[in-house]
C-alpha cells in the first residue's frame, strides 16, 4: 500500500509570507509603544534582536495576553459604563 501525500508549496509559502507579514506590524505597534516607555526603551535597545525574533515568532501569544493584560476585563460593569460617559 503506497501513501502518497500532496503538498501545497506554494500555500505554504503565502501563509508564512502572511504569518511574517502580520509578525512584522505586531513587531511596530510594539517597537512605537514600547520606545514611549524610557525604560523599555533601554531595555528593548539592549536585546533588539532577542524582541524582533520573539515578537515576530510568536505574535499571536504576544496579541493574546496584550487584549487579555487590560484592566477593562476585571472592572465591575457599573464603574466601566460611568468611566465611558
Amino acid at each position: 500500500m503506497n501513501i502518497i501525500y500532496e503538498i501545497d508549496i506554494d500555500l505554504i509559502k503565502q501563509v508564512a509570507t502572511y504569518y511574517l507579514l502580520a509578525g512584522l506590524v505586531f513587531l511596530f505597534a510594539v517597537l512605537h509603544f514600547g520606545f514611549k516607555n524610557p525604560d523599555e526603551k533601554t531595555d528593548i535597545a539592549s536585546n533588539l534582536g532577542v524582541v524582533v525574533m520573539t515578537v515576530i515568532a510568536f505574535w499571536p501569544y504576544n496579541l493574546i495576553c496584550l487584549v487579555f493584560s487590560w484592566p477593562v476585563w476585571t472592572m465591575p460593569v457599573g464603574e466601566l459604563f460611568r468611566k465611558h460617559r
